[in-house]
């Protein structure tokens, strides 16, 4: 094979350069969310959801759905502004939370969802622990472990007062997750008003959400600076109290005494 002459070599060359010279701002452009016909750049949201196969909707519009592998979800296009974001799938209670989508920026949520019927395991036909492990269960429920105003896992601290629970943030200050900021703010405490909490634990495994107790039954809060908060019941009945163990199952107690593993 002959060798491209000199000539050849430099158009070559030119065409090389002139090729990045007019594709590289392009490129730039669309990861910043430009699009054909859009004179402002657009936004994106990241949904986090912690079951698959979730239909994810953004202003009523159905935009993608999850996997059983990949749980998240990548929404590109969205013009900047409020938008209500919707997540649902059959035989769990909906999630939605408006959020504000910023020009160029990715804005992340994470989507917790719960099935409507949890089944209740009582503790005394639960083969999954052993006699020692049900002893420590009960004690869970002792008058004075109830009683603790305060709960900490990873860098998260919660302290409940006067029907405000004041969520902080006790890490390094670049470390602070999604749900303590903004986009372009974000602080090292918010507060959550949440009236008559008897009990209340992080949910298994989860630093953005807790599991707490009221007059009526337990429920499923999420932690998030941001709009509204979610709360979902998990077992509606009257003076039940909840606790978590070894930061992977929920228990709860009935006003009769009775003591029960919630499968979810």
């Amino acid at each position: 094979m002959q060798p491209l002459s000199v000539l050849k070599r430099k158009i070559y060359l030119i065409s090389f350069v002139v090729i990045f010279i007019v594709f590289t701002p392009l490129v730039v452009l669309y990861a910043m969310g430009y699009r054909y016909g859009h004179v402002k750049p657009t936004g994106g949201v990241y949904v986090v959801i912690n079951e698959p196969y979730a239909e994810v909707y953004v202003d009523r519009i159905n935009t993608k759905q999850n996997g059983l592998l990949d749980r998240s979800v990548l929404i590109q296009n969205v013009s900047p502004g409020k938008h209500l974001v919707f997540v649902g799938k059959q035989g769990y209670r909906s999630w939605a939370k408006e959020i504000e989508v910023f020009s160029e920026r990715v804005t992340e949520i994470h989507a917790n969802i719960f099935p409507i019927q949890v089944d209740l395991i009582p503790i005394d036909n639960d083969d999954v622990f052993s006699d020692d492990e049900k002893k420590g269960i009960r004690l869970l429920f002792a008058t004075s472990t109830l009683a603790i105003a305060e709960k900490d896992y990873r860098d998260t601290h919660l302290s409940y007062s006067t029907s405000t629970l004041a969520v902080s943030w006790v890490g390094t200050r670049n470390s602070r997750p999604f749900f303590f900021c903004n986009v372009h703010l974000c602080d090292n405490q918010f507060l959550i008003s949440v009236p008559r909490i008897r009990s209340f634990d992080f949910y298994p495994s989860k630093d953005d959400t807790i599991v707490l107790s009221r007059e009526d039954g337990v429920y499923v809060a999420e932690l998030d600076s941001r709009s509204n908060q979610n709360q979902f019941p998990l077992i509606m009945a009257p003076k039940t109290d909840v606790a978590v163990y070894d930061r992977e199952y929920v228990f709860i107690r009935k006003s009769d005494g009775s003591i029960y593993r919630a499968n979810i």
